[in-house]
């Protein structure tokens, strides 16, 4: 079966040859999503995976127009789900990695970040790295009012709560932000 269920909406996992894609349904915010998606890759290129809107025209008795974001399948496991198996996999995250995605998620104001919306994948030195896939809820009011008045956090993600906080940014990522044109 190819179809994962996490969120609100159905998600079904596509393989053909050696390309993998993900095709979310009714997605909520496909318009933002394919927008955090191109800014990732304008930056750095990595770490979010390619996305593009699309539609699904089923023809039959009734003809239906299904909305679809299409996503390039990054990582080969679900964090969330690694995690619970072996929670040591945080002591060993891809520094450079995490620093593109830290950059991103505070640039982009990510209000879903949390653990089940990133995959892992190891790389050629045993590191894992790290994807976010699901970035839809982002660039958000980073606070909000509450009912009383006060300001409360809105942005959320879960690269924040890591104690990866506590390093700098790798400089590699740091070049590769001082090399942007913003002309």
């Amino acid at each position: 079966k190819n179809q994962e269920k996490h969120g609100k909406r159905d998600v079904w996992r596509l393989e053909i040859d050696s390309h993998r894609v993900h095709v979310k349904e009714f997605p909520e915010m496909g318009g933002m999503e394919r927008s955090i998606s191109l800014l990732c890759h304008l930056i750095n290129g990595e770490g979010i995976p390619h996305s593009a809107i699309g539609r699904l025209q089923l023809n039959g008795k009734k003809n239906v127009v299904v909305p679809v974001i299409v996503s390039e399948t990054k990582g080969t496991a679900d964090l969330h789900q690694s995690m619970k198996e072996d929670p040591t996999i945080l002591n060993n995250l891809d520094h450079k990695r995490y620093s593109q995605l830290f950059l991103i998620h505070l640039l982009a104001l990510v209000e879903d970040g949390k653990p089940d919306n990133f995959t892992i994948e190891k790389n050629e030195k045993g590191e894992w790295m790290l994807f976010s896939i699901d970035n839809d809820h982002s660039i958000v009011p980073p606070f909000l009012k509450t009912a009383l008045g006060k300001k409360k956090l809105n942005m959320k993600s879960f690269l924040f709560c890591l104690d990866q906080m506590k390093i700098g940014v790798h400089p590699d990522v740091i070049e590769e932000y001082l090399a942007l044109n913003i002309e």
